[in-house]
């Protein structure tokens, strides 16, 4: 296919354009750059990293997205090793996660033997739970949410008191709002491929993770320490930031054009939309309504993040852990509370301790209308039950308020349809890659994955997943006009 340049100063022909500068994105463009590809980056906001972003303030060190990786994330594992960032472990008690059941804080349990002896559950939920094992297997299917199968299998005092609280951890969302085969597809499988139990599939996660104790880690500096060191590695004339872009078309070439509200446009073979889902159909609009309007039905759920500093000896609690979730049947507005001093020493200024408070999700849409103060008062309101301390105790010397107004995308009981309708639009635009949270996983290491799987189709290295026919090109081909 002949180049089509020349191009007027405005316009740049690559190989791959990718839109988005999160975590997804960030990675497919050093990706790219490590293998000699030509690329450029489209960012709309003035940084890189999206929700990972670390904030240092008074002596205290914050998190305003994901706060941890863990070593069972091989991708992101790896990755970090790959540019040397230096990982933090946590002091040994961060193992240790509670849930306030609406009375004191409980530590959560690890094993299935653990769920028979915790207190959490009471004696008819243990004694319902051991029955698990010879309950007929049924088929789980798309639709399945993750509460009616616990409730299957384990019974609704697990469902509530145990799943729904993790999950809103993790997700933002209940139980019953949730896709099982959409955010556990292995354990989906096990169920409906060898006819298992739920214990049974637990049982052998264990086995198999036997050697490889489950570690989280923080990065010194905070997570913006990976992000930095990712964009460090870039060509800075490749990555463009406070680029708005509205639209991606195709010429009759067969190259995307990608515009962008200052009338900037960037032609390649390959676009790589790596944004939130909502962002991607806006984007796509023009090219497929299709996508825009598939891409349009996965939710998002709003949140805030509240980090609370006090004094150590004000809190009687010895906050000996990683923190605490809250089911949403005790009836607070906090989903729960991190406590990052209890893990890191550099959290905190000396003698003080950092706090960080989860609102919003599924059930509380209205918290972007909350102001300051009141998301404040419920983080206080939640912290004082939980802990069992007076509200006056609690007197902060630090208050500092994030908010996400698209916080984590949900994999409702109708996902996994609504993606697939969505893979087979993408099917008819060979070159187009959708990637990013909701795509696979909530996860920063799902979405390294999906940045890496993308890079080794470009390259050539791993199979164009559509009917479509998709030819990988020699990148000495292009030419790259950058200003």
């Amino acid at each position: 296919m002949p180049n089509p340049r020349p191009f007027n100063p405005k316009q740049v022909l690559v190989e791959t354009i990718v839109i988005g500068g999160g975590i997804t994105g960030l990675t497919t463009a050093y990706r790219l750059q490590k293998s000699g590809r030509s690329y450029l980056l489209l960012e709309k906001s003035a940084r890189l990293g999206g929700k990972i972003r670390s904030i240092h303030k008074n002596g205290y060190q914050m998190e305003a997205g994901p706060h941890t990786i863990h070593n069972r994330n091989a991708a992101l594992m790896a990755l970090c090793n790959e540019l040397k960032v230096p990982l933090q472990k946590p002091h040994a008690s961060a193992k240790r996660r509670f849930i306030y059941n609406g009375h004191q804080l409980l530590e959560v349990p690890h094993t299935p033997t653990g769920m028979l002896t915790s207190p959490l559950l009471s004696p008819w939920s243990k004694a319902r739970m051991m029955l698990e094992p010879f309950l007929p297997v049924r088929k789980i299917r798309k639709t399945t949410s993750v509460e009616e199968y616990v409730t299957l299998r384990l019974g609704s005092g697990v469902a509530k008191t145990l799943i729904d609280p993790i999950l809103s951890g993790i997700y933002a969302s209940t139980a019953d709002a949730l896709s099982l085969q959409a955010i556990a597809p292995d354990l989906a499988e096990f169920n409906n491929t060898q006819n298992g139990s739920l214990l049974a599939y637990l049982k052998q996660k264990q086995q198999q993770h036997q050697g490889t104790p489950y570690q989280v880690y923080s990065i010194v500096g905070g997570l913006q320490t990976l992000v930095s060191a990712m964009a460090d590695e870039l060509n800075p004339a490749r990555v463009l930031t406070g680029k708005h872009v509205c639209d991606v078309t195709r010429n009759e070439q067969g190259y995307y054009q990608v515009l962008t509200d200052t009338d900037e446009k960037y032609f390649a073979k390959n676009v790589v939309v790596a944004t939130e889902a909502f962002q991607a159909a806006t984007c796509l609009r023009v090219l497929s309504k299709g996508l825009f309007d598939r891409l349009n039905r996965i939710p998002y759920v709003p949140m805030a993040v509240v980090h609370l500093g006090f004094r150590r000896e004000a809190l009687q609690h010895e906050l000996d852990g990683f923190g605490f979730l809250i089911p949403r049947h005790v009836g607070l507005k906090l989903l729960g509370a991190i406590w990052p001093s209890s893990m890191f020493d550099d959290r905190a200024p000396d003698q003080h301790c950092l706090l960080t408070c989860m609102l919003g999700g599924n059930k509380e849409a209205d918290i972007l209308h909350w102001g300051d103060a009141q998301l404040i008062h419920f983080a206080l309101q939640g912290l004082s039950e939980a802990l069992e301390l007076h509200r006056s105790e609690l007197l902060p010397t630090l208050q500092y308020v994030v908010r996400w107004p698209h916080a984590i995308p949900q994999f409702t009981p109708k996902h996994l349809e609504t993606l697939e309708s969505v893979r087979m639009e993408v099917e008819r635009f060979a070159g187009l890659f959708l990637t990013g949270n909701y795509m696979k996983g909530v996860s920063l290491n799902d979405c390294v994955e999906q940045a890496l799987n993308t890079v080794a189709i470009i390259k050539g290295e791993a199979p164009w997943p559509w009917k479509t026919h998709y030819e990988p090109i020699d990148p000495a081909s292009l030419t790259a006009v950058i200003e």
